[in-house]
C-alpha cells in the first residue's frame, strides 16, 4: 500500500464550494471527480486512523471503488496531483457532510453488490 495512505489524513471538503473557492483546482477536475476525490480523501483518513490490525477491508473497497471512478474518467490520472494541497486546505471545511455522502454511495454499492450475489448464488443452485 502507498505510504500515502498509511499516514493520519486529516480532510474536510466543502463540496460544490470548492470549485467556486479556488477556480484552478476546478480547471482540472470535474464536479465528479473532486466529490469522487472527496470520498478518496475521506476513506483514505479513515485507513490513517485506524489501529494496523483494525479490519480495514471494506474501507480499502471503498477507497479503490472511489479510485476507480476517477480512473474511469481520467486514465492514469495523479492520485497526488488530484489532492493537492490546495484541495486538502478547501476540505477541511464541510467533513461530516462529506462523510455521510461517501458513506450512503458506499451502502448503496454495497446493497446493489449483495443483490447481485444472491442472484448468482440462487442460479448456482437451479
Amino acid at each position: 500500500m502507498p505510504n500515502f495512505f498509511k499516514k493520519p489524513l486529516i480532510f474536510a471538503v466543502g463540496g460544490l464550494g470548492l470549485a467556486a473557492a479556488n477556480p484552478a483546482i476546478a480547471a482540472n477536475w470535474s464536479e465528479q471527480d473532486l466529490l469522487d476525490g472527496q470520498c478518496v480523501a475521506y476513506f483514505a483518513a479513515d485507513l490513517g486512523a485506524s489501529q494496523p490490525d483494525a479490519d480495514n477491508e471494506g474501507v480499502m473497497a471503498l477507497l479503490g471503488y472511489f479510485v476507480g471512478k476517477i480512473e474511469g474518467r481520467n486514465p492514469g490520472f495523479d492520485l497526488v496531483k488530484l489532492l493537492s494541497p490546495e484541495f486538502v486546505a478547501n476540505a477541511q471545511q464541510s467533513w461530516d457532510a462529506v462523510g455521510k455522502r461517501c458513506a450512503k454511495e458506499g451502502a448503496r454499492l454495497g446493497d446493489s453488490l449483495t443483490a447481485a450475489g444472491q442472484v448468482l448464488t440462487s442460479r448456482e443452485g437451479s
